[in-house]
C-alpha cells in the first residue's frame, strides 16, 4: 500500500477489525515519490470497533481517527480501539483530527517502540475538539532495546479517563 493499509470509510457502519495483522505498509516505493507514507489506516466515522489487532512497522496512522476529508461531513463516530499492539511506528503511534465530532474508547492498548520509532511516548495525540476519549490501561514500552518494559501511557491533555477535547 502506498497510503493506508486498512481504511473503514465514509459511510461504513458497524464495523470490527479484529485479530488483524495491519503491517509493511510500503513507506517507498517506485509507484510513489512520497517518502514514508505508508500508513496503517484511517477510521472515518461510524460504529467502529478495532480490537486484538498488531499494526506494525507503519510510519503512522495505527489507526488515525477522523475526518481528514473537510469537505464530507458524516455522523459523529462511536468507536472501541481496545487491546491492540502497535509495534515500530515511524513518527506516531496514533492520532485524531479533522472536523468531525467523536466518542472513542481507547483502551487496553500497548505500543512497542521499534527501530523508526522517533515519539515514543505518545501513543495517542488526541487534535480534534469536538470529540470525547475515554482513555485508561493503555502502556509503552519506549526503550528499543529488546525487552519488554511497559510503561502506562499518558497525554497531557488526556487529563482524566474521560477527556472532552
Amino acid at each position: 500500500s502506498t497510503d493506508e493499509v486498512l481504511s473503514v470509510t465514509h459511510g461504513s457502519s458497524n464495523v470490527t477489525v479484529q485479530w488483524s495483522m495491519i503491517t509493511r505498509s510500503a513507506r517507498t516505493t517506485r509507484i510513489t515519490t512520497k517518502a514514508r507514507h505508508g500508513y496503517g489506516g484511517i477510521i472515518h466515522g461510524g460504529e467502529t470497533t478495532v480490537h486484538h489487532n498488531l499494526y506494525a512497522h507503519n510510519s503512522s496512522r495505527n489507526p488515525a481517527i477522523g475526518n481528514f476529508d473537510q469537505t464530507a461531513p458524516i455522523d459523529p463516530a462511536h468507536l472501541d480501539i481496545v487491546n491492540n499492539v502497535i509495534y515500530n511506528p515511524g513518527f506516531y503511534y496514533s492520532y485524531s483530527g479533522g472536523a468531525d465530532e467523536y466518542e472513542v474508547n481507547w483502551a487496553g492498548n500497548y505500543g512497542i517502540a521499534g527501530p523508526d520509532t522517533t515519539k515514543v511516548n505518545e501513543l495517542f495525540h488526541p487534535d480534534n475538539y469536538n470529540s470525547f476519549v475515554y482513555y485508561e490501561d493503555n502502556y509503552y514500552d519506549g526503550n528499543k532495546d529488546g525487552l519488554l518494559q511497559l510503561t502506562p501511557a499518558s497525554d497531557s491533555t488526556l487529563t482524566n479517563k474521560f477527556t472532552r477535547l
